[in-house]
């Protein structure tokens, strides 16, 4: 029996909304500075570190490891297959910003202000950035929210010719502007 076009095209609208509305669990994270980033973790681990450090009034660190954060997410979309998976940095975000109270996401909203003048800031990242070869950590927290999972779940997740340095490289330069 062939499924008519209409309701195959509902099927895959109805696949794409759970596959998007998978929610992220920020774990509670003990905030940490800067300098003791640990390369190895995901994203989510990351955002998870930012809300622990919003919850203990050191918004800088936070917005440092947001920023770390999207930067791996930005080379994640480069070495994942599925072009829907990158849907994961919305929800990331979302689920951040839902855990803050109203005040912690205004003082947050002021210190993104503070951070981007002058420059020190962005400067102290890209050091950080700069400094450290590509990420190590696992994609599978984007992998997971694509829609091959479903589509497609036995096809290779990772492009196999991905030159992680170059992507690094390139995310350094075109997400953050690092030199």
């Amino acid at each position: 029996m062939k499924v008519p076009l209409l309701a195959a095209c509902l099927l895959l609208i109805a696949l794409a909304q759970g596959a998007m509305a998978q929610d992220i669990r920020l774990q509670r994270r003990a905030c940490q500075t800067l300098e003791a980033v640990d390369w190895r973790v995901d994203p989510v681990a990351m955002y998870s570190i930012a809300l622990g450090c919003v919850r203990k009034g050191r918004f800088d660190d936070a917005i440092g490891y947001m920023t770390i954060g999207g930067a791996q997410m930005h080379f994640d979309a480069q070495r994942v297959l599925d072009p829907s998976a990158g849907a994961v940095n919305g929800a990331l975000n979302h689920a951040f910003y839902v855990a803050l109270s109203k005040k912690q996401r205004t003082i947050l909203g002021q210190a993104f202000e503070r951070a981007q003048q002058g420059g020190l800031f962005e400067a102290r990242l890209c050091a950080l950035l700069n400094g450290v070869k590509a990420p190590l950590h696992d994609p599978g927290y984007m992998i997971r929210h694509g829609l091959w999972q479903f589509t497609q779940p036995q096809a290779k997740p990772l492009k196999p010719d991905f030159r992680a340095k170059a992507a690094w490289r390139k995310t350094r330069r075109s997400f953050m502007q690092c030199t």
